[in-house]
């Protein structure tokens, strides 16, 4: 193709290939200017009503003219060949630039905010790009990120297509790339905005971490994870990510769409309140001072004790990985109305003891030793102590209508300390799954190493049916209270 020309444009130089096909740099000698010229796959374009239609949302992208979105000129058909004429930007691709690693959260924040931006601007005009990751994303020079191939994506993607692949997949009206894919297009629903965000998320996840949200090799399992699993903390696999940057990654990646952020507004309003409080890359929460310093001398001395504290509570504290560490999980403890929801108090609890249990590293003290607690408010250090355990799980129940907010905490006896705590606000029907989550948030905090084997356990479902699983909690409470007498 080098050295011919499709129209008046002069093939130079194959610059790229994807999903969309081959890129070439190209001279437009109408306009005198280069250009990036994307030759689609072969047979990708079935017919001239398909070729009218993709021309149609080509003139749709070529009016957007946002500063984060690919310029699109034109689409035409030469000699047979089907090609997509846009702007030749220079730079590299966002995946090149996380082969390197995870990036500073001030870079992450601004790179994330102008992503967002060109998705805004999108779905304003009614566009979705249904394939968004970091290889559709280009760094310029100058700093400024673009996102390229915008909603045309799933269009070219090739008909007649079933591989189920790590990097790309098309099958049956689904197609994307795995990691990336919203849990509800895997199910058949049709990629919208918001569906978008939920890529948007795993892209800033891996922005955040360094790798994408799920870890599995085969299609077939990742496409279960992204289903049914939660992705690990990004707080967990880097520990230079603030929980407040976790939040809106999180958020971003619900697997319940009504849950997402609603729009690529609101997601965005979120970053750039991260990018306004951010000047360095927090590590966990340093102590308030009560004196004022000059600004020069405070980045200074924050810097530092922020890296002191890393090192004495993170590296100082960590156990050895050969080292068991002894655990209790209390029973929750039900601050509305018990009649409904008591059975949460031991069920809830015994769950995550029996998901735990399985981890070799872990010594869970049994329900039976933990029942003494159901109905009292005990102090979770001397729980610890009597029980000899190292660590002490503790959490409560609220039912508002139809929704239950649980939270939960981790307490550490040696000093007392909080080394982790959640509150999770959810439907009811939602319960489901809660004991895997709250399982492996422990295990996270606690640095716990993870199989393959036992995640696959931790994750294993006997039930999808919200009911029965109330059913099942109900049954693992009377079964745990169960005596001689009873």
């Amino acid at each position: 193709m080098v050295g011919q020309r499709l129209g008046h444009y002069l093939i130079t130089e194959q610059i790229g290939a994807g999903g969309m096909g081959i890129v070439y740099r190209a001279r437009d000698e109408r306009l005198d200017r280069y250009v990036a010229v994307k030759v689609l796959p072969a047979g990708s374009v079935s017919d001239e009503t398909a070729r009218k239609r993709l021309r149609k949302e080509a003139l749709a992208l070529s009016r957007l003219n946002h500063p984060n979105i690919e310029t699109v000129y034109d689409f035409d058909t030469q000699q047979n060949v089907d090609f997509l004429v846009a702007e030749l930007i220079p730079g590299v691709s966002l995946d090149h630039k996380l082969a390197a690693g995870p990036l500073q959260e001030k870079e992450i924040v601004r790179l994330g905010t102008q992503m967002v931006q060109g998705l805004e601007a999108a779905h304003g005009a009614g566009i979705v790009h249904r394939d968004l990751k970091p290889a559709n994303l280009r760094n310029t020079p100058d700093g400024r990120l673009k996102i390229l191939d915008f909603g045309l994506a799933q269009d070219f993607a090739k008909p007649g297509t079933e591989s189920m692949t790590i990097n790309k997949t098309s099958v049956e009206g689904i197609s994307g790339t795995l990691p990336y894919i919203p849990p509800e297009h895997l199910q058949g629903e049709k990629v919208g905005p918001r569906g978008d965000i939920y890529s948007a998320g795993a892209v800033l996840y891996e922005m955040a971490t360094g790798r994408t949200p799920f870890q599995e090799k085969s299609g077939p399992l990742l496409m279960e994870a992204i289903l049914n699993r939660p992705p690990a903390a990004p707080t967990a696999v880097n520990r230079r990510v603030s929980p407040a940057l976790e939040a809106v990654i999180l958020k971003a990646m619900d697997k319940d769409p009504d849950r997402r952020y609603q729009s690529a507004r609101e997601l965005r309003v979120d970053l750039e309140r991260l990018g306004s409080t951010t000047t360095i890359t927090p590590i966990r929460k340093a102590p308030r001072r009560n004196k004022l310093w000059p600004v020069g001398v405070a980045f200074a001395l924050v810097a530092i004790s922020l890296a002191i504290g890393y090192r004495m509570h993170f590296i100082g504290s960590k156990p050895a990985s050969s080292d068991p560490i002894t655990l209790a999980i209390l029973p929750f403890e039900v601050l509305t109305n018990e009649e409904d929801v008591g059975f949460l108090r031991v069920g809830i609890a015994d769950a995550v003891i029996t998901k735990l249990a399985s981890f070799g590293r872990l010594r869970l003290r049994p329900t039976s030793a933990i029942l003494r607690y159901e109905k009292q408010q005990a102090d979770p250090r001397q729980v610890g102590q009597a029980l000899a355990a190292d660590y002490v799980a503790t959490g409560t129940v609220q039912k508002t209508e139809e929704r239950l907010r649980v939270s939960t905490q981790l307490v550490r006896i040696s000093d007392g300390s909080s080394v982790w705590g959640e509150h999770y606000d959810l439907a009811r029907s939602d319960l489901l799954g809660l004991e895997d989550t709250i399982a492996e948030k422990i295990a996270s905090a606690l640095r716990v190493e993870i199989s393959t084997a036992e995640r696959e356990r931790l994750y294993r479902r006997y039930t999808a049916n919200p009911a029965a699983y109330e059913l099942y909690l109900k049954g693992r409470a009377e079964l745990a209270r169960l005596t001689r007498e009873s």
